[in-house]
């Protein structure tokens, strides 16, 4: 699962999702060795989190803070 959208980035010249193991130790995968439905959840889940931010943004910019 990922937790921020900066979880997918970059790296050369691959797309890479960093993701966190059960201990903790980061662990990076190219997108494109995914699944098609591992991908379709990725996707989501960078859609969801986007909303989620942008809903934030614009409840703190209706309450006044930036």
């Amino acid at each position: 699962m990922i937790n921020t959208i900066e979880d997918i980035r970059l790296h050369g010249n691959n797309l890479v999702v960093f993701q966190k193991d059960m201990r903790g130790k980061v662990e990076r995968k190219n997108v494109l060795d995914f699944s098609p439905k591992e991908l379709y959840d990725i996707i989501l889940q960078a859609y969801e989190l986007g909303d989620r931010d942008a809903r934030r943004r614009i409840t703190d910019a209706l309450a006044g803070r930036s």
